[in-house]
Order: C-alpha cells, then sequence, then structure tokens
C-alpha cells in the first residue's frame, strides 16, 4: 500500500467517522418520559431535569412530576398509581406538553388558591376532577393564559366546585390561550358564582370550544353576576358550542344566566344536539345575552330552549347595542317563557336579528308583549325569510311578533297558530312588511277592525291601531257576507315547512281555528 494511498484511506475513515456522528445527531429523537404519581403528599421534585420523578423522600407527587416534565423537552404523560386524593397548598404551574391521566383521581386545593396554572404548552387533562380553588380573583379551578396555552379537558374530566372572585371560578382564558371541553361526561359543573362568569369566562381572544357531548352547567351566581355558565369579552374571543356540547342549569342573577357576550365576542351553537338550554331566570337574557357588537349565531339544528325562570325580557336571546346581531340559520328558539317582554327574543338599541334557511320560533311565552319576538323601540332591523314563526303566546299584544321599533319584513315564511294578537306593528322606522307568507288560511291573515275586513278569516292575525297599509300588505275587503275570499299578498298554499300543523282551510266569521302539535 502506497503511502498517499494509506492518506486517502485515513481520510475516507475520519469523514466517516463523523459522518456518523452527526446522523446520530440528527435522528435520535428526544423521547417523551411518562411519570406515575405514587403518592398523595405535594413536595417538589429534588433534581429537576433529571429525568426521574422522585421527591427528597424518593416518592412521586403530582408536583413533583410537573416540575420534572416542565424542565424536560418532548411531550410528558403523567399516571397515577394507588392514588385517589391529591390535596395542594398551591397551584400546580404547567408551562410544557403534558398529558395527564387522572381517571378516578380528584385535585383539591383546600380552598387555598389556583388549582392549575397554565402558562404555555398542549395540555390533556383526562379524567382528573379538579375542585377546591378558592381565594382569588381569576381561575379558580384553571387559568390559561397566552397563545402558546391549549388546554384538552376530555375523557370524564371535571372543574367543580370552585369559586372565583371576579372571573371564571372553574375556567379563566385569556390572551388568545384556547380551551376545548369535550366528551360525554366531561364538565364544567356546580362551580360557585364569579361576578362574571361562573362557569368560565374567556376574554382578549381566547376561544373556547364546548363539543361531543360535554357540558357547563349548574353553576350558581352571586348577587349581580352575568354569564353563570360562559362570560366571553373581547374582539376576537369566541365561544363555539358543538357536536352536542350543551350549557344548561346555570344561573346569573343579571344579564345572561347561559351566556353573556360582550365587546365584539362572538358566540356560535352549531349541529343537532347542541343546546343552551334550562338556564335559571336572569334579570336580562336567560340563555344569552349580547351586547357591545357581540355577534350570535344559531345554526345547523343548533337551539336556544326551554328557559322558563322569571326574566324582565328575552327568557331566550336579548340584543342590544349597535353591531350586536343574532342569525338564526336552519336552527331554533323554542319553549322559552316567562319573560315580560320577548320569550324567545329581545332586541334593543340598534341590534339586529335575522331568522333564515327553516329557522324555527317556537312555544315561546310572554307575559306582556313579543311571545315569539319583541322588537323594542330604537331596535335595528329584523328580517325573516323561510321560516316558521308558530305557536307562540303573550298575554298582552304580538304573540309571534311584536315590533315597537327599528325595520322589520317577513317574507315566505310560516306564520301559523300564534295567539289571537299574533303580529302587531306599533312603531319602528318603517313599517313591518309582510309579503308571501302562509298564515294558516287561504284567505290569508286576520285583521281584528273591521274598517280593514278580513274577518272572514281563521288565519293568524295582523293587529294594532294601524291601518293594513302599515304592515306593508295590500288587500281586498271581502264582501260583507264573506261569500269571497279577499285577495291579498300572501301565500294562497301552505309552505313545505308548514305542513306540521292543523291548518283550517274553511272561513269562519271571527278569528277561529284549531291547531294541534308544535
Amino acid at each position: 500500500m502506497t503511502r498517499n494511498h494509506q492518506r486517502r484511506r485515513a481520510k475516507h475513515i475520519a469523514l466517516f467517522t463523523l459522518m456518523l456522528a452527526v446522523s446520530f445527531l440528527i435522528v435520535t429523537p428526544i423521547y417523551a418520559a411518562t411519570f406515575t404519581v405514587n403518592n398523595n403528599g405535594d413536595a417538589i421534585d429534588a433534581a429537576l431535569g433529571d429525568g426521574v420523578c422522585a421527591t427528597a423522600g424518593a416518592v412521586c407527587t403530582l408536583r413533583a412530576a410537573i416540575d420534572e416534565a416542565n424542565a424536560l423537552a418532548g411531550d410528558d404523560i403523567i399516571n397515577f398509581s394507588s392514588v385517589t386524593l391529591v390535596n395542594t397548598a398551591a397551584a400546580l404551574t404547567i408551562n410544557s406538553n403534558i398529558t395527564i391521566n387522572g381517571m378516578g383521581v380528584t385535585v383539591d386545593n383546600t380552598m387555598t388558591g389556583r388549582v392549575f396554572n397554565i402558562t404555555s404548552g398542549t395540555v390533556v387533562i383526562a379524567g382528573l376532577t379538579i375542585q377546591g380553588g378558592d381565594s382569588i380573583n381569576t381561575g379558580a379551578g384553571i387559568q390559561v393564559i397566552g397563545a402558546t396555552s391549549i388546554l384538552t379537558l376530555q375523557s370524564g374530566a371535571r372543574v367543580t366546585d370552585n369559586d372565583a372572585v371576579s372571573f371564571g371560578s372553574g375556567i379563566f382564558a385569556s390572551t388568545n390561550a384556547q380551551v376545548t371541553v369535550t366528551g360525554t361526561g366531561t364538565a364544567v359543573t356546580a362551580n360557585l358564582g364569579a361576578t362574571n362568569g361562573g362557569g368560565i369566562a374567556a376574554l382578549s381572544g381566547a376561544d373556547v370550544f364546548i363539543q361531543d357531548g360535554a357540558t357547563v352547567s349548574n353553576h350558581t351566581g352571586t348577587p349581580g353576576s352575568s354569564g353563570g355558565g360562559v362570560y366571553l369579552s373581547g374582539t376576537g374571543t369566541t365561544l363555539t358550542v358543538q357536536n352536542g356540547g350543551t350549557i344548561s342549569g346555570n344561573d346569573a342573577t343579571t344579564f345572561g344566566s347561559g351566556i353573556f357576550a360582550d365587546t365584539l365576542a362572538q358566540v356560535t351553537v352549531t349541529g343537532t344536539g347542541s343546546a343552551v338550554t334550562a338556564n335559571l331566570g336572569a334579570n336580562r337574557g336567560a340563555g344569552i345575552y349580547a351586547q357591545g357588537g357581540a355577534d350570535v349565531f344559531i345554526q345547523s339544528g343548533g337551539t336556544v330552549s326551554n328557559h322558563t325562570g322569571v326574566t324582565s325580557d328575552g327568557s331566550g336571546v336579548y340584543l342590544t347595542g349597535s353591531g350586536s346581531t343574532l342569525t338564526v340559520d336552519n336552527a331554533s328558539i323554542s319553549g322559552n317563557t316567562n319573560a315580560g317582554f320577548g320569550g324567545g327574543i329581545y332586541a334593543i338599541t340598534s341590534a339586529a336579528v335575522t331568522l333564515q334557511n327553516g329557522a324555527v320560533i317556537s312555544q315561546n311565552a310572554a307575559t306582556t308583549s313579543g311571545g315569539g319576538i319583541y322588537m323594542a323601540t330604537g331596535a335595528g332591523a329584523l328580517s325573516v325569510t323561510a321560516s316558521r314563526i308558530t305557536f307562540n303566546t303573550a298575554v298582552g299584544d304580538g304573540d309571534a311578533i311584536f315590533q315597537a321599533g327599528g325595520s322589520s319584513a317577513v317574507s315566505n315564511s310560516c306564520i301559523v297558530c300564534n295567539g289571537d294578537n299574533a303580529v302587531d306593528y306599533s312603531g319602528g322606522t318603517t313599517p313591518l312588511t309582510l309579503g308571501g307568507n302562509w298564515w294558516g288560511s287561504v284567505w290569508g291573515p286576520y285583521h281584528s277592525t273591521s274598517a280593514n275586513g278580513l274577518q272572514c278569516s281563521p288565519g293568524d292575525s295582523l293587529n294594532g291601531a294601524n291601518a293594513l297599509a302599515n304592515y306593508g300588505i295590500s288587500v281586498t275587503t271581502p264582501s260583507a257576507s264573506c261569500s269571497a275570499a279577499p285577495v291579498g299578498n300572501w301565500l294562497t298554499v301552505a309552505t313545505a315547512g308548514c305542513t306540521g300543523d292543523e291548518i283550517p282551510t274553511v272561513s269562519s266569521i271571527g278569528h277561529a281555528r284549531t291547531c294541534v302539535g308544535p
């Protein structure tokens, strides 16, 4: 072998050795650590970053496991062995990607402060019960802060019996954080009343998802509280209730027992089985209260329903403020009762309402006016197309719709089987216009003022001290004997969406008809 050949061979060996070393550096992964909590104490880890969960007493506590996981790179897992209750004396802070599998385990702060504080990381809490957070301003159960903080509660995890002073007794999320509560049996429930958000409070761009059978329920409000279930405020702050998620049984003494939305926040209830339902009576908006330009979307089978507690205005939804909107699209607001005004919907101060694509407003009731919908003085526009307004009642006027303000247009919709004063126009920026609707009779709507005729029709009524022209509908007075049907701007054949109602077709003097079933 020549000297040059030996040199080349030595170079090749050195290069191969270097490449092999580099390859190990490149492909060797950082493996996630798994820690098993075997002690119910609260001691810290003795040697952070060594990959071993061990206190000075050589046991693994939940706090020590979290400390060690925070100190290590990678996605870490925490399990439990022979531990069912962990009592803590200070917040458990998480700033790493951690999954906590805690089925059958309770972590109790024993009313000395916050239970969990998440400052960064993707955190999954499965099965664990989180309780006993107290004596703190925000997020007594869990606080989640920052755009890199993502929390998922799943597999029957429960946040319960926590009590914050101001925001989010159960969970407080802020500054673009994300919280998902998912799966049947997973719940934020029975936390005590913070002033804002007994269950969850979300501010400053945070996103909250309640989905797949999860619930936010049974929170008790303190005097002056708003958002018994969920409170949200701020541009970009969102709440999405989807795929069977529910918000129910919550109580706020002032505004929004179910949901309170403010300052350009957005609420979406979407999908069959997704519901804001059976929350307790509030001063305004037992189901949802929205103000300050907040947008509310009820869509694709979602519901706001069965709010029956005493409420001043808007048992289902209360809207106020310029830019605040409610859109009901192929969804329903139903069974909301015991409001003074606006059993289903109450809108005021430039707030606007849109019903479309098979929306249903049904079986709502008011003790004064506007059983289905009440558009108050100063309200924005009401737009109704291809929707159903049925079986609503009010003790006073406007069983289906009462318009005291704003402008309203209802077209190609089914207005059937409401009470004896179905639609009442008493004022507004423009007349209420009604065109191409089905009123429950080929004779069109009934009008109670003899000067305007139409006493022959058994259809749902137009009423108030206004001429028919004020309703934007043109009719011809029938003969005195009612032998000939009046001619007017309405449908003479029921739309497909109306076939579920008993619809009379033979006129009778007076407002007589038979309606069965919603």
